[in-house]
């Protein structure tokens, strides 16, 4: 049985018009993992018709008498459901043209454009799949930064300290985050002076 609620898909998000015997009978969209009833075959979404099942055990089209264990899963509908051409459903993010049904959960799993999150400590940005590498080593404000032959500021650091295989770019990546801070450091400064002169204290240096 499905694990949480999930109706059919919306007839727009096909390349072409659907047949009308591919419409679920209960939430009117296009048939998810389609069940029929036994003899008059109307066709239902497999969550649509289970959760009728909760509270009901007959069809909801023509009363006969159904339970989970008589639905029917009628194969030619899901061979003719496979071939129609949907969307992927991260379109809204920039996943071009159509799928075969059949493929779309697979093309899902792996799509470029599904939303993920930046792991740096410190950023919960969301961008696309495809673009979270790039993001996470060379844009996000929140990377460990990087020099030529070090793992991060932490081993130049430990270079630099020890005098041992450093080199010009390990000296120079290191200033650039020192006047990184320090300019920091000067803002924060110039908002304590300010902070103090407006209640009415004067700072001497």
């Amino acid at each position: 049985m499905a694990g949480s609620y999930q109706q059919g898909y919306d007839e727009r998000r096909f390349a072409e018009p659907v047949r009308a015997d591919l419409f679920c009978s209960i939430c009117q969209c296009v048939l998810r993992e389609p069940r029929t009833c036994r003899n008059r075959e109307h066709p239902f979404c497999l969550s649509c018709i289970s959760q009728h099942l909760r509270n009901s055990h007959t069809c909801p089209e023509c009363r006969e008498d159904l339970t989970p264990e008589t639905l029917k899963t009628p194969r030619f509908l899901k061979n003719i459901l496979s071939e129609l051409k949907i969307t992927c459903e991260f379109i809204e993010r920039g996943c071009p043209g159509y799928v075969l049904l059949g493929n779309l959960q697979n093309h899902t799993e792996k799509c470029g454009f599904a939303p993920a999150m930046c792991s740096n400590e410190g950023c919960r940005m969301i961008l696309n799949k495809k673009d979270k590498e790039i993001h996470e080593k060379e844009l996000c404000q929140f990377r460990i930064a990087k020099c030529h032959d070090c793992k991060n500021i932490k081993v130049c650091s430990a270079k630099i300290m020890t005098g041992k295989g450093f080199d010009l770019e390990c000296i120079e990546f290191s200033l650039v985050e020192i006047l990184g801070s320090l300019r920091i450091l000067n803002l924060l400064l110039i908002l304590l002076y300010l902070t103090h002169s407006d209640d009415g204290v004067s700072i001497q240096s």
